[in-house]
């Protein structure tokens, strides 16, 4: 699978950054990259969007966000 773009903004700063699909996650679990650095891991469970870690005390809204953005670029690219 391709890795999906994204741009977003975190206290102030525009960040961009890609989502890429962890091998063997079946959809489930994604990689965030921000400037080539790894940012975390996202995961779709029965709670929705969340990070896997909250050890940067990442705020929910993001995860629902970047979900979000999961979402749409599969549903574009769909066939």
């Amino acid at each position: 699978m391709e890795k999906i773009p994204v741009t977003f903004d975190l206290k102030g700063t525009t960040y961009k950054g890609e989502l890429s699909l962890a091998h063997g996650a079946a959809g489930q679990i994604w990689h965030l990259m921000v400037d080539g650095f790894y940012f975390g891991q996202l995961e779709n469970s029965t709670r929705g969007w969340q990070f896997s870690t909250q050890k940067y005390g990442y705020d929910p809204e993001l995860a629902e966000f970047f979900g979000n953005c999961i979402i749409s670029w599969i549903d574009s690219h769909s066939v």
